[in-house]
């Protein structure tokens, strides 16, 4: 991932994006964590609403495999189909450390 052209591209300083997004990623494995609770629980509409916030944020930084598993969770969730959400949510889960280790590489070279 390329923390400075992501900046650019969405018009932020490099030190802002880190911040926002830190906040992205917990904010995303809450909601993750919340999602497979109310998947467990089988809670459509709480997955519904899970998913749906995790895409609007994916969707705003560009995110687009975040954005289309969450697409698909609720979708499915908003039609009372919880099957394969938890699979999905770790998906994302991955994705979310994926781009946590980009963070940190790209503070490491920073500060190197």
């Amino acid at each position: 991932m390329n923390v400075r052209g992501l900046a650019e591209k969405l018009d932020f300083d490099v030190d802002d994006l880190l911040e926002l997004l830190d906040i992205f990623i917990d904010a995303t494995i809450s909601d993750l964590d919340e999602l497979r609770e109310a998947t467990e629980r089988g809670t459509a509409n709480r997955v519904a609403q899970c998913a749906h916030s995790i895409k609007g944020a994916a969707g705003n930084f560009g995110f687009d495999q975040i954005y289309e598993r969450a697409t698909a969770i609720e979708a499915n969730a908003r039609r009372g189909i919880l099957e394969g959400s938890v699979e999905a949510g770790e998906f994302i889960r991955e994705m979310l450390n994926a781009v946590r280790a980009a963070l940190e590489n790209h503070r490491q070279h920073a500060l190197g």
